[in-house]
């Protein structure tokens, strides 16, 4: 008589839930990561810095939270460039926020939703033309392949090196023509 032992499938390990989150992860722990090629250089940089900052709850408390790491202003601080040129920069954002700008919007189902103003009314706004006017004698000012430069720096907020791989340039000079492109900005605003 023989006899048969049957062995017991092996259970698969469940990952813990801190596991889980570690892989699912795409807050600031993630984007605050330099990105880097096989070779060592740096696809993109950390996007994000840490900051204390009031506490909403309690104003006579600080917490400690993440923001995103504005790259004209870090330059203005460097000394990179002056106060007119990132007051320029400080309204070139805003106006490319207006141009693509969205309300929140009531839905027959009382959900809030966010939607560019021209889906809303059928036709863009006046802050969205104005923008558009205001954007569009910038890229008159300093031409197209410069204004191209300066929404991926001041809009997009892109490094240099970032810029300057897309487009085929050299970091310094990419530096160059937009804080040339910054200067021709702040005089025409008016901006000291």
């Amino acid at each position: 008589m023989t006899v048969v032992v049957h062995k017991r499938p092996r259970r698969r390990k469940v990952p813990t839930l801190a596991e889980l989150q570690a892989e699912i992860d795409i807050g600031p722990a993630i984007q605050n990561k330099a990105i880097k090629a096989p070779d060592g250089t740096v696809v993109r940089e950390a996007r994000l810095e840490m900051a204390e900052r009031e506490c909403p709850d309690d104003p006579q408390q600080t917490t400690k939270g993440a923001r995103v790491r504005v790259l004209y202003r870090e330059w203005h601080a460097n000394g990179g460039i002056t106060l007119a040129q990132r007051d320029a920069a400080e309204r070139y954002a805003a106006m490319c926020e207006a141009l693509h700008g969205s309300s929140t919007v009531h839905t027959r189902y009382e959900e809030h939703i966010r939607a560019p103003q021209s889906m809303q009314t059928g036709h863009p706004g006046f802050n969205q033309v104005q923008a558009a006017a205001g954007l569009r004698a910038v890229h008159k000012l300093v031409g197209p392949k410069v204004d191209g430069l300066l929404r991926f720096y001041v809009r997009d907020n892109e490094s240099f090196a970032e810029i300057g791989k897309r487009m085929g340039l050299l970091p310094r000079d990419v530096s160059a023509a937009v804080r040339d492109a910054l200067a021709q900005c702040a005089k025409l605003w008016r901006m000291g």
